[in-house]
C-alpha cells in the first residue's frame, strides 16, 4: 500500500468521524426549541460545507496521488506523516470535547443558550476547544500536503471562529453571570500557560 493511499485511509476516518458527528440526526441537541437562541455567524454552515469540499478535494488527491496537480508549498513523505497525526490529536480533541458538551451543544451557526456551563475536562483550560480541534485537523491537512487552498481555508475558518466564539462568550456573559470569571482563568483556543502550569502542579502533587 503506498504512502499516500495509507493517509487517505486514515483521513477518511477522521472525515467519516467529524460529518457524523457534526451533522447526524441523533446527535442533535434535544430541546433546543425550548432554550433562548444566541447571535450567530449564520453564514458559517456554507464556509462549513466549502471546508467538507475541500477535504474531499484533498482526499481524492491522496487517493490519485496526484498532489503535482495542485498549488502546494510542499509535499514529502515527512511532512505526509507529520500532517496526518497532527490532524489525529486534532480528531481526538473534538470527540473529547463534543463528548463532554453532551446536550449543551449547539452548532456555531446556529447557537442556542446552554442549560448550563461546561467547566470539565478540556473546558477547564480553553472555552472553544471544538473550535481549536477543528483548526488542527485543518493545519494537519496543509501540513500533509502544503496545498495554498487547504491554507486558505484555516485563515478563513479562524476568522469565522474568531467572530463566532466573541458572540458566543458575549451570550454566554449575559445568561451566566459566573461565565465572566470563567473567561479570566481560560484562554479562548489555547490554555493560559499559568494556569496550565497550575493544574499540571496540582496533578503531580495530587
Amino acid at each position: 500500500m503506498s504512502h499516500q493511499l495509507t493517509v487517505a485511509l486514515l483521513y477518511s476516518m477522521i472525515g467519516l468521524v467529524s460529518l457524523l458527528m457534526y451533522d447526524a440526526k441523533k446527535i442533535q441537541v434535544s430541546g433546543e426549541a425550548n432554550r433562548p437562541a444566541m447571535s450567530s455567524v449564520s453564514t458559517f454552515r456554507y464556509v462549513y460545507r466549502i471546508s467538507q469540499l475541500t477535504f474531499l478535494y484533498a482526499l481524492v488527491l491522496f487517493f490519485m496521488g496526484r498532489h503535482e496537480l495542485t498549488f502546494s508549498l510542499f509535499h514529502n513523505l515527512a511532512t505526509l506523516y507529520m500532517g496526518a497525526w497532527i490532524s489525529v490529536v486534532g480528531i481526538l480533541l473534538f470527540i473529547g470535547a463534543k463528548s463532554t458538551l453532551g446536550q449543551n451543544y449547539s452548532h456555531c451557526s446556529q447557537m442556542y443558550v446552554p442549560k448550563d456551563i461546561v467547566m470539565d475536562g478540556i473546558y477547564g483550560h480553553i472555552r472553544h476547544p471544538i473550535y481549536t480541534a477543528n483548526l488542527i485537523i485543518i493545519l494537519g491537512l496543509f501540513v500533509a500536503t502544503g496545498d495554498v487552498f487547504v491554507l486558505a481555508l484555516w485563515g478563513t475558518m479562524l476568522g469565522y471562529y474568531h467572530r463566532s466564539a466573541r458572540l458566543e462568550e458575549r451570550g454566554l456573559r449575559a445568561a451566566f453571570p459566573t461565565y465572566t470569571h470563567y473567561m479570566e482563568r481560560t484562554g479562548r483556543f489555547l490554555p493560559k500557560p499559568l494556569q496550565l502550569l497550575k493544574s499540571l502542579n496540582s496533578i503531580r502533587e495530587g
